[in-house]
């Protein structure tokens, strides 16, 4: 007889604020910086920025006009720039991870939905991509990471209420969400040209370097597809030099001193 498993949200552990760079304060990559602000993308790019409050509201009946438009790299805003009213709405909105979509782990290792909706190697930024065609008021946030999931990061909040009201005519709860999204993630698998979709540091974006899948360390589980300013790709010997400081001796080198050598001869 198959086991059921029973599906909960722990807001405790999924709401905490962990970034990338807490786990090597030697970071000097832009994209993960030690301790940086925080920056959000919006699931939408208007010309203007509108308060979050106004963009709930417009957000279900603007889709994206093509699929050039859902690719393209959503424009950032820091943290410290929205107004006391917006941090307080972004505050509100519920969190996602992409964990939740796991199919390698169970529901104790951060699984949210079931396993045949489920998917591997899901990433933060396809979960951003799937908001704007099921119009989900979103935000992405590329540095955040579940503790589960330290290797994978990258998180989504939702906004599917605003002052008490819905804002989605069709999804009125967040587990509705998480599956309508797990339906998208299906049809759009994670490759890895998947990982090119955000910006990285400009030798790996510019350079000859193509992303490949990262071998799974026994014991863990963990993406093989991962983000660029992953921890797994930043510790890779083909990038590591895109994001850490290569040690220099500040000292010049001095030319070694060779001893006089004096051969003596005893008669």
């Amino acid at each position: 007889m198959p086991t059921l498993e029973e599906i909960e949200d722990y807001d405790e552990i999924d709401n905490m604020d962990m970034d990338i760079a807490e786990f090597d304060p030697d970071l000097v990559t832009p994209i993960a910086p030690a301790k940086p602000k925080v920056q959000v993308a919006k699931s939408y790019d208007d010309e203007i920025q509108l308060p979050i409050s106004d963009s709930f509201k417009n957000m279900s009946l603007k889709p994206p006009q093509s699929e050039e438009d859902l690719r393209r790299k959503p424009g950032m805003k820091m943290y410290d720039s929205m107004t006391e009213d917006e941090r307080r709405e972004f505050k509100a909105m519920q969190v996602v991870y992409p964990c939740y979509f796991d199919k390698c782990r169970s529901v104790k290792q951060g699984r949210r939905v079931p396993i045949s909706s489920a998917v591997r190697n899901p990433l933060a930024k396809s979960i951003l991509d799937a908001c704007k065609i099921l119009r989900i008021p979103a935000v992405f946030e590329p540095e955040k990471t579940h503790p589960q999931d330290w290797g994978n990061p990258g998180r989504v909040r939702l906004g599917l209420r605003f002052e008490g009201e819905s804002t989605h005519p069709v999804l009125k709860s967040k587990r509705e969400a998480l599956l309508a999204i797990a339906e998208y993630l299906k049809t759009h698998p994670t490759t890895l040209e998947s990982v090119k979709d955000l910006p990285g540091p400009p030798e790996l974006m510019n350079g000859t370097w193509q992303p490949s899948e990262i071998p799974k360390v026994k014991g863990f589980k963990m993406n093989t597809i991962v983000p660029l300013h992953s921890y797994f790709t930043m510790k890779h010997p083909e990038t590591a030099g895109a994001y850490f400081k290569t040690k220099t001796n500040d000292k010049p080198i001095e030319p070694k001193k060779f001893k006089q050598k004096i051969q003596r001869i005893r008669g």
